[in-house]
């Protein structure tokens, strides 16, 4: 690792360039005061607008509706969740799951008979 991967935090901390930018667009956390030179901390504020924009570019598909004022309001079809994954259950699964609501159901009926 050479002096020209390093950048200072105001504080004096320093870090590699990859890790601060990395953290600039993942987290929002971080601000250049110099790029590739020095940086500090987000504020709130800042880090709020960020995310903002960041949300903005991942919003994903979108459809137009007309609003009550007649102006086109664009909405998405789906939230896209980084790193969901959406296992639909088998056969099987679905047929024990019935199963057991139907146990469920006769035990409530019993405890409400008692």
């Amino acid at each position: 690792m050479s002096n020209q991967d390093l950048v200072k935090h105001i504080y004096g901390h320093t870090a590699k360039f990859g890790w601060v930018q990395k953290r600039i667009a993942q987290h929002a956390s971080f601000v250049w005061i110099v790029y590739g030179e020095t940086f500090r901390d987000a504020t709130f504020a800042e880090a709020a607008a960020m995310r903002i924009e960041q949300a903005k570019q991942e919003q994903g598909l979108v459809y137009f509706v007309e609003g009550k004022n007649g102006e086109m309001i664009a909405k998405s079809y789906f939230a896209e969740l980084p790193s969901f994954h959406v296992e639909w259950s088998t056969v099987p699964q679905q047929t024990l799951a019935r199963k057991g609501y139907a146990l469920i159901r006769q035990a409530q009926e019993f405890a409400a008979a008692q």
